[in-house]
């Protein structure tokens, strides 16, 4: 046994007593360290409270000689400082058994009370951790549900940004198909003659852009040499005057481009368009300023 318990022994100086100090001399599981007698014992050192009356056939015990013996009446004193008593008092059996019981209680209030320091301690300590913990946690999880609510706040705004464009676009496009069904309905229901009103609508748009692409061709001066036909029997004048209005796309070009027909009524008749030179005899020398 690796433990020993520390034992005491009450009425430590008469004969049963001292019997009790001999056999726990040396003892594996018990540990002699309280010795307690009456009121006229108590302060003084074992050896001395016994003095002659020694009644043992071994000498007195070495570890014991300078124990100080206690009161024993003084229960709470003497049970404080051992783990178990061995009572050994002459007295009358009720005495006796009061004197036990009493040692008794106090155990159990000093067990009482060890218990009760136990749990102090252990609240002094534990308390304090878990209380953190749970601040931690209930920190932890309102910070959580802080990123929740602004990532929501977020999602719902980019939504309803998202659901207005969409309501716009869908009134514009609502708005455009009915007039575009008015104008439908005022063409008597034929869609190539709406598709002419709405052409007709842009078309001083359409000629604007034309305008626009030689509006801006600046032509300080030309200085053509001419005298011969070029082989299509155009002059060199008239061919380099039909190119130059030929780069620029016609009317009628564009609506190709646009996968459209220009209506007959805009375009006019075919017609092939030439031009000639006067002087086709003789060289002339034409200088055109602007």
């Amino acid at each position: 046994m690796d433990k020993q318990y520390k034992v005491g022994v009450v009425g430590a100086t008469g004969m049963v007593g001292q019997r009790f100090v001999t056999l726990l001399e040396n003892h594996p599981w018990f540990k002699l360290t309280t010795l307690a007698a009456s009121g006229r014992s108590a302060g003084k050192t074992y050896e001395e409270a016994v003095g002659s009356r020694w009644a043992m056939t071994t000498p007195m015990p070495e570890s014991v000689k300078k124990l100080v013996v206690l009161d024993a009446s003084k229960v709470e004193e003497v049970a404080s400082q051992v783990d178990f008593i061995f009572c050994a008092v002459n007295m009358p059996k009720d005495e006796i058994k009061a004197l036990e019981e009493a040692y008794m209680a106090e155990k159990e209030a000093e067990i009482a009370r060890a218990e009760r320091e136990k749990a102090t301690q252990a609240a002094n300590i534990v308390v304090p951790a878990q209380i953190d913990k749970e601040k931690a946690i209930i920190d932890a999880e309102a910070e959580a549900e802080r990123l929740r609510r602004l990532a929501k706040g977020e999602a719902d705004a980019i939504f309803a940004k998202m659901d207005a464009e969409a309501r716009g676009l869908y009134e514009v496009l609502t708005k455009q198909a009915e007039g575009y069904a008015q104008i439908v309905k005022a063409a008597a229901g034929d869609p190539d003659k709406a598709v002419m009103m709405l052409i007709t609508d842009k078309l001083p748009e359409l000629v604007k852009t034309q305008v626009e692409a030689v509006k801006n061709i600046k032509i300080d001066k030309i200085t053509v040499w001419d005298g011969n036909n070029a082989g299509n029997g155009n002059t060199s004048t008239a061919n380099f005057i039909s190119g130059m209005m030929k780069s620029v796309p016609p009317l009628n070009d564009l609506f190709n481009m646009a996968g459209m027909n220009l209506p007959t009524f805009l375009k006019g008749a075919a017609t092939e368009d030439k031009i000639t030179d006067a002087g086709q005899q003789g060289e002339i020398v034409e200088e055109v300023e602007k």
